[in-house]
């Protein structure tokens, strides 16, 4: 898991951070990747960017699940 701990802080700087549109939620507002990586002396890397786009894909899947159960 020490390999994840960096992208594990940022995630918990930013995920509260979405941008959303007319039809609910779209992403990770990615600027605030940079700030949180600027605040907490955490490089951005391309791994880094990956593995906090694995945990933003795992929150849109279940948020795309709940919607289709509460229309059906």
């Amino acid at each position: 898991m020490s390999e994840n701990q960096e992208a594990w802080q940022i995630w918990n700087e930013i995920k509260t951070q979405w941008r959303a549109g007319p039809a609910g939620v779209i992403g990770i507002d990615y600027r605030m990747i940079n700030r949180a990586c600027h605040e907490t002396g955490i490089f951005f890397t391309r791994a880094l960017k990956l593995k906090i786009m694995a945990c933003e894909s795992e929150v849109l899947k279940c948020l795309h699940k709940q919607q289709k159960s509460k229309v059906a």
